[in-house]
């Protein structure tokens, strides 16, 4: 039996025929970024060196199919150079090890589906006009070509950690009208309690690592092109440190109450195992929570104040929830010490000669896992109904 072609295979091979030529034209439209870029690598290295590179003991390191992991190696600017040029991808981190940054970044990933879309953008460009409402200037980057956008703010000098994480969630605030979710970084308002003091990455400007996409930069009203976002790249706006004088303050850390009850060393082990822990999440938050007040009502000022980092902690929510917590429910003290422990707490020696550890109520595993697994502070929770 032979097919006759009809109308609709005449349409199909047509549109065929136009997906390659448009396949071939970004191809071509690739190569010639390609050669802009690799053309301005070294300059590019020379600024991202002084700008973005607050963190230089290692950096992130990109495969072809998108993953990442730490390299632990110093950054050169042999190394920006390639990345420039497209030969490598890298990310940089947010956070030096005592705590500086120089510049917030916010992350806006396509999650609705593969194609192109401007939901991004448009909260992008919001967010553009609501810094420039307070003096604060930004570049936003087409990151992958397919809706994925970088927005940057850049200080003209090191900036306190705290401040650039609350300066960039607070600027943020409400976007869950915009867009369903973001990414901010710093993410944490320290890295003193991350593994190896690292905190987070995030990719630089230039060739995506799993595509031919190279970045373009916003202008007045649309993309630019290599050479005017390269020239953006090169001589970015800076930043006042004085602008983020203008998040307002969280509100001061709960003071521990002095503990008079009968003598355990359960506290003290408590006070050691939670900064290991995440309160990102509520979830967890809750469990965390549960697990303290198993103990009784002395825990409740431990509670509050490893809540506390969190740039959405209200006070008095963990009081309203404490009263809600059943003293016989299923999870213990032994929660809490599960849960550091997979993230890479051991017992202080001080403690160890003691009674072991109780890792009873533990929801699911009596046991903590034989190797624990480094983490990195995400603070920030948020309730729910």
């Amino acid at each position: 039996i032979h097919h006759r072609p009809g109308r609709g295979d005449s349409h199909k091979q047509q549109r065929i025929v136009l997906m390659d030529a448009t396949t071939i034209n970004n191809r071509t439209a690739a190569e010639a970024d390609k050669k802009i870029w690799q053309r301005h690598c070294k300059s590019l290295a020379e600024v991202a060196l002084q700008r973005f590179a607050i963190k230089r003991d290692r950096h992130g390191m990109y495969s072809a199919d998108g993953s990442a992991a730490w390299s632990f190696s110093e950054l050169t600017k042999d190394d920006l150079a390639a990345h420039f040029a497209g030969d490598i991808t890298m990310g940089l981190g947010t956070t030096s090890q005592d705590d500086k940054c120089l510049w917030v970044a916010v992350d806006l990933d396509n999650h609705v589906d593969d194609q192109a879309t401007n939901q991004n953008l448009d909260y992008a460009i919001i967010l553009l006009n609501k810094l420039a409402e307070h003096g604060v200037y930004a570049i936003v980057e087409d990151s992958d070509g397919k809706g994925g956008i970088h927005l940057w703010v850049l200080f003209d000098q090191p900036v306190p950690a705290e401040s650039a994480f609350r300066f960039i969630n607070w600027i943020t605030q409400g976007h869950e009208q915009h867009v369903e979710k973001i990414e901010c970084f710093p993410k944490q308002p320290t890295v003193q309690n991350t593994a190896a003091k690292c905190g987070n990455y995030l990719r630089l400007p230039g060739k995506h690592p799993k595509r031919e996409h190279w970045s373009s930069c916003w202008g007045e009203n649309d993309w630019l092109n290599a050479e005017q976002s390269i020239e953006l790249l090169l001589d970015p706006p800076l930043n006042d440190p004085a602008c983020l004088a203008q998040a307002p303050k969280p509100p001061p850390t709960p003071v521990r109450k002095e503990y008079d009850g009968p003598q355990t060393n359960t506290v003290e082990l408590a006070r050691t195992a939670l900064p290991y822990i995440s309160n990102d999440g509520y979830d967890q938050w809750l469990k965390i929570g549960q697990a303290l007040h198993s103990e009784g009502d002395h825990m409740l000022s431990e509670w509050q104040h490893w809540s506390a980092s969190s740039e959405k902690f209200k006070p008095g929510e963990c009081e309203a929830k404490w009263k809600t917590f059943n003293r016989n429910g299923s999870v213990g003290i032994g929660t809490v010490f599960h849960l550091a422990t997979e993230n890479g707490w051991q017992r202080p020696k001080e403690h160890r000669a003691d009674k072991p550890v109780d890792f009873s109520g533990i929801e699911g595993q009596a046991e903590p896992k034989s190797e624990p697994k480094k983490w990195q502070l995400q603070s920030g929770w948020s309730a729910v109904a």
